[in-house]
């Protein structure tokens, strides 16, 4: 249930360490921009932008296609990459448990030649949830590389590499490796993307037909039953179009792209169900795409083609036709191998290419949401070391991505409880958060409480943001002695009652009344149901006439007899002097009094519990004792 009307809550310090609302763009998340700040691609090239300025170095990677990297997503510290066949440490060495992975793998070449690896998008890391120190490591392998002694060719793995393991490097957990996923005919694509239920969705497409396959992952792990979904008319055996599709995913999550070998296919994505819906085929058999990426705005798409041409697309009006008829080249030839995956990073979309003789370099489109020429295509924007191709494809690595905390915060229904004055009492957040603040910035997840007031915690684990509500009453019993005549009673009712004089426990005084036999200080102790006790302010009685002999009087209360008992209609007093009655109920309420009374009528009282007090012609209390009423 939401709670919404939580005024205390909107605090600016609350809100600012708390909020986690849901970005238009996933790719601009904090984490997002951190883990994929480090880039390993190609033929040993790597890209570091954590100091703002894009800085080239080497890497032990061997593929011209299908790799994937992850840095820390606070630090930007490089932890690892893959090239699909062997995972990395952040020391360019290969983990200890981390070769033969089944993915993006020619074992009829040897594993060391740039040939061996032919799956465009081979290689995507995704976080496990709520398991910071844990990676899913996917690998695809594809229709053109998986040659020889392999498993089927368009089959998925994962492996789990946990970054505790071999001294904090990293290592491949032990039993979980090369575990299937998928080995339904897959074409060459694998990407990720955000869901909206904290989740993360992998797309991928048959091979052979018209069917995207969108598995979801959250924190109970990988869902072995994919979310299905024809892209077009479905085309069963038309491999040579869908064999070698890569994916690239809106930065809204709004649409998703899939190149054909004859130009592309865009479609409609939900973040929240992963389905795929309302396709268009956009150039078909005119242009040989090889991979696209969408600009920051989601207006436009970029796409490389197999002979080095930079296309933009207009998407403002989806219509295949009007799509088709936008397009726009924006870069002449640059030898740019035989394609690349384009990749948008913080807003710009980078492209490797080549430049004659075989000099490597990235293509910066700098304002990629801008039409034509103006999004200010540079080439040669980074020059990295000399290549070693032969304009082979180079693609860059793909991005890992993070799952989105839901952005709703769940407000539960206010906590009531109550403890006595001065009582203290132990409250709890919801168990299993990562993270909690309370009202007064304390950041445990008990609270210790002895005062009234209104208290609340929020708590956040890694998918949602909880508050709840603590409202803690105080009981202050607050007893007043009155008198009635020379009773002494108490304003209000009470559990239980102990009266005192001068500070020490008058035995037997145990009813709420009491006649007093002494002057002195009087008090009275009253307790609740609950346990609580308090203590009335002192009442002083200076009137009783101490003369009498209090001896006296309890000889005349012992020949006082009262029958029967438990009794039905009458009570019977036999006693030796002028006595009168009265009636109280078990609270303490007085039913009726009698005087000169030798008989006390009670039919009209409900059964159950009564207290009959017994005094003389003076008022002096000569007996107290329980009734039953049958």
């Amino acid at each position: 249930m939401y709670f919404k009307s939580l005024p205390f809550l909107l605090g600016f310090f609350l809100f600012s360490k708390f909020t986690f609302a849901q970005p238009f763009n996933y790719n601009q998340r904090p984490e997002f921009l951190k883990a994929n700040s480090v880039w390993v691609f190609g033929l040993n090239h790597g890209l570091d932008f954590n100091s703002g300025i894009p800085t080239p170095f080497s890497s032990a990677i061997a593929p011209t296609e299908g790799c994937a990297s992850v840095a820390d997503p606070v630090t930007g510290k490089l932890l690892f990459y893959s090239n699909g066949g062997e995972v990395y440490d952040a020391n360019h060495v290969v983990m200890p448990n981390g070769d033969s992975l089944l993915g993006n793998r020619n074992y009829s070449v040897l594993p060391t030649h740039y040939s061996a690896y032919s799956t465009k998008q081979a290689v995507c890391i995704v976080p496990v949830l709520e398991s910071p120190q844990k990676y899913y490591l996917f690998t695809l392998s594809g229709y053109t590389s998986n040659k020889g002694i392999k498993p089927k060719d368009g089959s998925l793995f994962y492996s789990i590499i946990d970054m505790t393991l071999n001294n904090g490097f990293g290592d491949v957990v032990p039993g979980q490796k090369n575990i299937p996923v998928d080995t339904n005919y897959l074409s060459e694509g694998v990407i990720a993307v955000p869901g909206d239920n904290c989740n993360v969705w992998l797309i991928l497409h048959h091979r052979d037909s018209s069917e995207f396959r969108v598995y979801s992952i959250t924190r109970d792990g990988i869902d072995e039953n994919p979310v299905k979904s024809f892209s077009i008319a479905n085309r069963v055996g038309r491999t040579s179009n869908f064999a070698v599709s890569a994916f690239a995913v809106s930065p809204d999550r709004k649409r998703v792209a899939m190149t054909l070998i004859t130009g592309f296919l865009i479609a409609d994505f939900n973040p929240l169900t992963g389905e795929v819906s309302n396709a268009l085929e956009i150039d078909n058999a005119k242009v040989s795409v090889y991979s696209g990426c969408f600009s920051p705005d989601n207006s436009k798409l970029y796409f490389s083609d197999e002979q080095g041409l930079v296309f933009q697309y207009d998407l403002s009006v989806y219509n295949a036709g009007a799509i088709s008829n936008s397009r726009i080249e924006i870069v002449p030839i640059v030898r740019s191998t035989i394609g690349s995956i384009p990749k948008l990073y913080n807003d710009t979309i980078y492209i490797y290419h080549e430049e004659e003789p075989r000099q490597a370099s990235l293509l910066r489109i700098n304002k990629p949401n801008l039409p034509g020429v103006a999004c200010d295509p540079q080439r040669d924007a980074i020059i990295l070391p000399v290549a070693t191709t032969n304009r082979n494809s180079l693609a860059l690595n793909n991005d890992v991505v993070f799952a989105i905390p839901k952005s709703d915060t769940i407000y539960n229904l206010a906590m009531d409880s109550t403890i006595c004055e001065s009582d203290f009492i132990t409250i709890n957040a919801s168990d299993g958060a990562i993270e909690y603040i309370w009202e007064n910035g304390d950041t445990a997840m008990t609270r210790r409480i002895g005062e009234a007031g209104v208290y609340w915690v929020m708590s956040k684990d890694f998918c949602e943001t909880k508050i709840d509500t603590f409202i803690i009453n105080t009981m202050d019993l607050d007893p007043f002695i009155n008198v009635n005549g020379r009773i002494l009673g108490t304003t209000a009712s009470y559990y239980g009652y102990q009266w005192m004089l001068n500070g020490s426990l008058i035995p037997g005084a145990t009813d709420s009344f009491y006649v007093p036999q002494r002057n002195g200080d009087y008090q009275v102790i009253v307790s609740n149901e609950k346990g609580c006790v308090d203590t009335a302010a002192i009442y002083k009685v200076t009137n009783v006439d101490e003369g009498s002999k209090i001896d006296d009087l309890f000889n005349i209360a012992n020949q006082i007899s009262i029958y029967p008992n438990p009794a039905t209609d009458f009570i019977h007093i036999i006693t030796p002097v002028a006595v009168y009655a009265e009636m109280y109920s078990i609270e303490g309420r007085k039913l009726f009094d009698v005087k000169d009374v030798e008989k006390i009528n009670i039919a009209q009282l409900n059964s159950g519990l009564y207290f009959l007090k017994i005094y003389d012609a003076q008022g002096r209390l000569l007996r107290s004792e329980k009734v039953v009423k049958e």
